[in-house]
């Protein structure tokens, strides 16, 4: 993968073809393919350069070894990044729901990057009907609870000492309904909104969206602790939160001074994103089964 996409950069001819190559490694990308493109980057065009110096800043590469992940296509649009050599036993699943540009509002390597590999394991979801996967991911699972009871199964969920939702976006407030129903440790809302089909006219179905929605006072006894992280001067985002939370118990985590939707993009400027995950997903935490590797079968499966 990662010569296609080197070659796919040299072959670039305009600014359009660069941000077509571009938001594919964005969306797809390892840590370790993202530090084996920073490491050539003199080889590649100037502005790929550019780009690779703001990737290596948002991800901190410069800061610690990349993290171990590999990346495994459970379906179109789902893709499982872990280090198969760590057992899921002690480790945190994490099911994150991408927005509307397939990312977690940074590059997936970014995220990942944060994560330690020894700890976590994440799941990338894409909707390509972005219809804030209410109709699922198509043809994997038609639905919402199909798609996370799926998951679930395909994954392994029960063998994980925890379970996260993550959501950016389109995809926030569909982390939470996943974690009331896939009753996970945490479930968090990255900018969420309320959808309002109208506005995605053009993309049809005879496919009826679902009449119960999880975010339902129905749901207020859940075990599953909501969050909901927003600008505290996006006037929209936090009309949002507040409206959710007068109908299930959400826990409010407001970013100061900004008004940015892509509140990753700020706590990154503030310098505060590394401690913001750690606190997500208690990274300073460990399972309660001492973590195990093969070594006599690790070895680089990482770049493709």
């Amino acid at each position: 993968m990662i010569d296609e996409i080197a070659d796919a950069l040299r072959d670039c001819r305009s600014e359009r073809d660069f941000w077509r190559v571009q938001l594919r490694a964005e969306s797809i990308l390892t840590p370790l393919e993202i530090a084996a493109l920073i490491e050539f980057s003199h080889r590649l065009p100037l502005r790929t350069q550019e780009w690779l110096k703001r990737i290596a800043s948002l991800g901190e590469f410069g800061d610690a070894e990349p993290q171990r992940f590999c990346r495994q296509p459970l379906a179109p649009n789902i893709d499982v990044y872990r280090d198969p050599f760590v057992a899921s036993d002690h480790k945190r699943l994490i099911l994150g729901f991408c927005g509307g540009a397939d990312r977690l509002m940074m590059p997936i390597a970014c995220v990942l990057q944060y994560l330690p590999s020894d700890l976590c394991d994440l799941v990338v979801l894409r909707d390509p009907t972005w219809q804030h996967y209410l109709k699922g991911i198509p043809p994997y699972a038609h639905s919402l609870p199909d798609l996370v009871r799926r998951i679930a199964a395909d994954i392994g969920a029960e063998t994980y000492w925890r379970i996260y939702c993550y959501g950016a976006s389109m995809g926030a407030f569909s982390a939470l309904r996943c974690g009331i129903l896939q009753k996970a440790h945490g479930a968090i809302s990255l900018g969420g909104r309320f959808h309002w089909q109208p506005l995605r006219p053009r993309y049809k179905s005879d496919r009826m969206l679902p009449a119960f929605d999880p975010l339902c006072d129905c749901n207020s006894g859940t075990t599953t602790e909501l969050f909901c992280v927003y600008a505290a001067e996006n006037a929209r985002d936090v009309e949002n939160a507040k409206h959710l939370s007068r109908i299930l118990p959400v826990k409010h985590i407001a970013i100061s001074d900004t008004s940015e939707h892509n509140v990753i993009v700020a706590l990154w400027t503030k310098g505060e994103l590394k401690a913001f995950y750690d606190r997500m997903f208690a990274l300073h935490e460990r399972g309660d089964k001492p973590m195990q590797r093969d070594i006599a079968t690790d070895h680089q499966c990482l770049i493709a």
